[in-house]
């Protein structure tokens, strides 16, 4: 049984069975820190002060010009990225670090953990697109910037060039401060694809295309770019968004691979496009966006895959899909049968405006969205239920790891197995970590009566160990429950979980207390050395906020 003690200087409450548990460009000077005042927790006004040592880093990976996927990371030096519009990128600052405060605290045993929880990030994108996100409704939170823990994504919609800026703060109210050049490119070509075309062209690099605004292409069979990359599809003209019937970034069999980890599609993306089916493939795919636009079904690829199958050169062309974006627009599970919105595995999956409608019939209805990996984020999104699935409706979201004997090690790269096992007996996990959740709202006007669940964990039993690492839900709402919810719970199981303010009715009821797991206790086999457990949880943020720009 799991023991809980009350830190009142960090206002939190957390475990007592913790234990031990890109490449970067040529060089220049961030600019100085901002340095107004902050209102602090308690309501005193204190400015940010100089801390030794605390580092604020700004790490980028991207889909550049020629096709190539690549990671950057910056604590100072002069870096600049470039893409085609719209460009997709992935954010993530997790690699900051506040040494004094860290310590200056006993109760956080990891240094990366404890920035990954207890420092402060503000990242201000530099593009000013204005507006505020339309979820959670009645909520201010700005489309320029975003706060909160460190894993962020961007769609830069319009070429130009922009300054992406990151500043963190620490729990002493020292602040530290970067930045990184995006060059947004517009494309080489666009090129319109009429109705009277009948078939889809065949696609090359770095064009954009056109679909006519009210028209059907669905007699034109499956998008699949195949290998290609920087390619994106677009609505063009006034009316409703055009009609397609199967999105599939990279359709390719594994089968047809000659040699290892074979180039794949990269950079695609749909704006204001309204298609039937996405289906993700054996492949994968290096990025990809779905923005203004609706998918009304998701099919899930590598992790339902054989990865065993085939020799070496096969299996290394089953691959997790790396870096989905969906941006102002909306995911259903339209469909035979039941089933959730989407269920598959990621390594990088960002979501944002995006609502999330149930719309499958029948008793036995799951939900919403069940995803293994890591390095996702959702923000300002909406979950929203369309039918009654009775009383065995199942969890709104849940970010998880898949099973596996003895994995330990929270790994870095896309492969769906190890090449060298001959079965799936093997029960190769995949461990996830950095998944965070904040300013989401679940449920709206009109949802059906439903169980609001979220969930984090593996399925850890016996030598199975597979709890994730650094996952979390800040400051999200649901809707009144007494109009919408027959309960509203959570489902903890991790290493550093953490759950902070999230509240019923619209953020202004009370706090939703989470049930948890002690490490790896399912199925009654304890390991507190490697797994800590639901780590911080907490009916208020502490999380610092860094001031403004």
């Amino acid at each position: 049984m799991a023991m809980f003690k009350s830190s009142s200087r960090l206002g939190r409450i957390i475990p007592a069975f913790f234990a031990l548990a890109m490449l970067a460009s040529s060089m220049v000077s961030a600019q100085s820190r901002p340095n107004p005042p902050l209102l602090s927790v308690d309501g005193q006004i204190e400015a940010p002060t100089e801390s030794a040592g605390l580092t604020a880093r700004l790490n980028a990976e991207y889909v550049d010009p020629t096709g190539v996927r690549r990671s950057v990371s910056t604590s100072g030096e002069s870096v600049v990225i470039r893409g085609i519009a719209p460009f997709l990128v992935a954010f993530d600052a997790s690699d900051s670090r506040a040494p004094a405060a860290f310590s200056s605290q006993s109760e956080i045993a990891d240094e990366e953990a404890y920035a990954f929880l207890m420092v402060g990030y503000r990242l201000n994108y530099g593009d000013q697109i204005g507006g505020i996100w339309r979820y959670p409704q009645g909520a201010n939170h700005s489309r320029n910037e975003d706060t909160g823990p460190p894993i962020f994504s961007r769609v830069y919609r319009e070429p130009g060039t922009y300054t992406a800026r990151l500043l963190i703060r620490d729990e002493l109210g020292a602040e530290d401060q970067v930045q990184l050049t995006v060059i947004v490119e517009p494309p080489a070509n666009t090129v319109h694809i009429p109705v009277s075309a009948g078939q889809w062209p065949n696609w090359v690099n770095g064009t954009r295309y056109t679909l006519q605004a009210g028209a059907d292409y669905r007699s034109f069979g499956s998008i699949d770019t195949g290998g290609r990359h920087n390619i994106s599809i677009e609505k063009t003209g006034s009316g409703s968004d055009p009609r397609v019937s199967t999105f599939s970034p990279d359709g390719r069999s594994k089968w047809s691979a000659t040699s290892e980890f074979e180039y794949r599609a990269s950079h695609i993306r749909l704006v204001g496009i309204d298609f039937n089916h996405f289906s993700e493939g054996q492949r994968g795919f290096d990025y990809v966006g779905v923005i203004d636009g609706r998918m009304r079904r998701f099919s899930p690829g590598g992790q339902g895959q054989l990865w065993h199958e085939g020799d070496r050169v096969h299996r290394s062309n089953t691959r997790h899909a790396r870096g989905l974006f969906l941006q102002d627009t909306e995911v259903n599970n339209i469909g035979s049968g039941n089933g959730y919105i989407m269920f598959g595995t990621f390594r990088g999956f960002y979501a944002q405006g995006t609502r999330f409608h149930s719309y499958e019939n029948g008793s036995t209805t799951w939900l919403m969205l069940r995803v293994y990996g890591s390095y996702f984020s959702f923000r300002n999104n909406l979950w929203y239920l369309g039918v009654d699935g009775g009383a065995a409706n199942g969890t709104t979201l849940s970010m998880l790891s898949l099973d596996g004997v003895n994995e330990t090690v929270w790994r870095d790269d896309d492969t769906v197995g190890p090449l060298g096992s001959s079965s799936n007996g093997a029960r190769y996990g995949y461990i996830g970590e950095k998944q965070i959740a904040q300013h989401n709202q679940y449920y709206a006007e009109g949802s059906y009566l439903t169980n609001g669940i979220v969930s984090t964990g593996g399925n850890p039993s016996g030598e199975r160990r597979v709890r994730p690492r650094l996952v979390g839900w800040e400051d999200n709402v649901w809707y009144p429950s007494g109009a919408v919810s027959r309960g509203i719970g959570t489902a903890l199981g991790g290493n550093y979980v953490f759950w902070r303010n999230n509240s019923r009715q619209m953020g202004s009821g009370s706090y939703i207390q989470p049930s948890t797991f002690p490490p790896n206790n399912i199925q009654g086999v304890t390991d507190t050395v490697t797994y800590h457990g639901p780590y911080l949880l907490e009916s208020t943020n502490s999380r610092p906020v860094p001031s403004g720009f």
